[in-house]
């Protein structure tokens, strides 16, 4: 591929991840199945299953927990690029807010994001917070 392509690739996955991450982090318990199905069209197809898995969980304790989750994306920066998928860093804010009160933490997310015809899905995540 030609450096304008490696380029091009990176530019447009950068936007889909700052557009992608925070929907896929983000929950509310009395719009779970709206959420859920929000992220998955963010996500390829292996991911998504892994996804859904984690996504059970949070749906099994939903009623008790109550919880709201806004992400805010802060930065991010292309970490490796091919033509066809491009490893990011995501720096985002997460605002939680449940039954036990409100927390806000600073994350860093690994994202790769993989091309799927013309457009870029999430194939990988990974979040970590950022020390205070």
């Amino acid at each position: 591929p030609s450096d304008a392509s490696i380029a091009d690739a990176a530019t447009q996955a950068q936007g889909a991840a700052e557009r992608a991450t925070p929907v896929i982090l983000a929950y509310d318990y009395r719009t779970l199945d709206a959420d859920q199905k929000a992220a998955d069209a963010l996500l390829t197809p292996d991911y998504r299953k892994e996804y859904d898995k984690l996504f059970t969980a949070i749906r099994d304790n939903a009623e008790k927990v109550k919880p709201v989750v806004t992400a805010t994306v802060v930065d991010s920066g292309v970490i490796r690029v091919t033509a066809d998928r491009v490893q990011l860093l995501v720096l985002l804010e997460r605002r939680t807010v449940n039954v036990a009160g409100t927390q806000v933490t600073n994350d860093q997310v690994r994202v790769t994001m993989e091309r799927d015809g013309d457009d870029w899905l999430v194939d990988k995540m990974d979040t970590q917070p950022l020390p205070k």
